[in-house]
């Protein structure tokens, strides 16, 4: 019964001031639900500011711990110690996950997939432990892969745990130095102010190359935040090509040390969802018209 209803709704409709009748007809649940699930709230001393910010499932964890309480039998992953490899040069996560895989079996003790390997490590990369380490994150992969979709989660999520996240194109960004080039103090201004982000987001990064005054440019962006706050790196091209694409020569190794010597790239789906969400449409609107 409880899994039909989500009680972050309930209690969101209820402080609106709708009466238990009304928030039961709108989420098709009985009244007993809606009132048992207020009367849990208020056990656990909980009201809407508390709750705003959680998810069901969270909430499902507070309110029914026994009857929602998932349980695994899989060796948990180390996550501290995979974060901590996947910044090593070669090193992915496929082979962490065989490295992960084979420990189990030779130990005789169950393993987790591969796809549910890597899930959970997107989760814990939301628990924002990244941002704590200052550590960047390197999102490659081609159009329609999820991205810009994956950066954004992240960002929302950093939100959700008061980081300030700022999300912007490169060709925004260079455009935007490009406007303050000729005004030092307010072209200063803006560079600190993107560097104080706790979380910068940089979409479509490196889609074309780089001259040396927009190379000096970045450089003193990254100069600013390296050490100090996280970057996401969003974009089409593998880390293998970014020097030559930032310019070469000795900038080009300077912003490169100051990126990929703290951050660990996550690789996406080699499938291209907008196509498969864009054929799903189709063949939906093709149904509707042949009925």
């Amino acid at each position: 019964m409880y899994k039909k209803t989500k009680p972050r709704s309930v209690m969101e409709l209820l402080n609106k001031n709708l009466s238990e009748r009304e928030v039961a007809a709108i989420l098709g649940c009985s009244r007993n639900t809606v009132s048992e699930i207020k009367e849990l709230c208020r056990q656990q001393g909980m009201t809407w500011d508390d709750i705003q910010d959680m998810t069901d499932d969270g909430l499902y964890d507070i309110l029914y711990p026994k009857k929602f309480k998932r349980t695994t039998n899989y060796v948990p992953v180390d996550y501290a110690y995979v974060h901590s490899e996947l910044k090593k040069t070669g090193v992915t996560m496929k082979l962490l996950w065989e490295e992960y895989r084979d420990r189990c079996v030779s130990e005789g003790r169950e393993y987790c997939a591969y796809p549910t390997f890597t899930v959970n490590i997107i989760i814990n990369l939301a628990a924002m432990g990244f941002v704590a380490t200052a550590t960047n994150l390197i999102i490659t992969g081609p159009t329609g892969a999820g991205k810009t979709y994956l950066s954004c989660a992240l960002g929302i999520e950093a939100c959700k745990k008061t980081y300030r996240v700022f999300y912007i194109r490169m060709p925004d960004l260079m455009r935007n130095f490009e406007d303050r080039r000729d005004d030092l103090k307010e072209l200063t201004r803006y560079r600190k102010r993107l560097g104080n982000y706790n979380i910068l987001i940089i979409d479509e990064w490196l889609n074309y190359k780089l001259n040396e005054r927009d190379a000096k440019m970045l450089y003193e962006l990254f100069e600013q935040r390296s050490g100090n706050n996280s970057t996401i790196f969003v974009g089409q091209f593998p880390v293998a090509e970014w020097h030559d694409r930032l310019g070469g020569g000795t900038q080009a190794d300077s912003i490169m040390d100051r990126i990929v010597h703290n951050a660990y790239e996550i690789p996406s789906s080699e499938t291209n969802l907008r196509k498969i969400y864009e054929s799903k449409k189709l063949a939906n609107l093709k149904a509707e018209i042949e009925k």
